[in-house]
């Protein structure tokens, strides 16, 4: 779902909200095209699987890891979540960013289910972008 919304200062974001099930070993990515100078915020929350698990979750620019999570696991078996510190893209990294998120459990049937909201800037120029992969069943 998204949403755009216009801040306090009259800036207009774009708010991305998702619900996705990965399976044990799977990767789901988010690719971002960005301007420079462009901030981006994400956070994410799983639900307690029933197997236990955990959310490997990376933001790439090229082939460098700008970000690396350090999913906080609660007190009630598998449940993680993160927010990434809000950063801004920089000439130096290029204009692509990919949000990767990796179920860490090797077992298929170790399911997790997370929730994410992903904001970045809603220029109407179309200088920024989100690229979302859907697969359907």
């Amino acid at each position: 779902m998204a949403k755009d919304i216009i801040d306090s200062k009259g800036a207009k974001w774009k708010i991305y909200q998702l619900r996705l099930t990965l399976d044990g070993g799977a990767t789901f990515t988010v690719d971002l095209n960005l301007a420079d100078g462009d901030k981006v915020d994400c956070w994410y929350n799983t639900e307690k699987p029933a197997t236990g698990g955990s959310v490997d979750f990376k933001v790439r620019a090229g082939n460098n890891i700008i970000y690396t999570s350090t999913a906080a696991t609660t007190a009630s078996g598998g449940n993680t979540s993160d927010r990434l510190p809000t950063f801004s893209a920089a000439q130096a990294n290029g204009t692509s960013y990919r949000l990767v998120f990796h179920n860490n459990l090797a077992d298929k049937n170790s399911k997790e289910t997370i929730f994410t909201e992903i904001t970045y800037p809603g220029k109407d120029t179309g200088d920024d972008s989100i690229f979302i992969p859907l697969e359907t069943n």
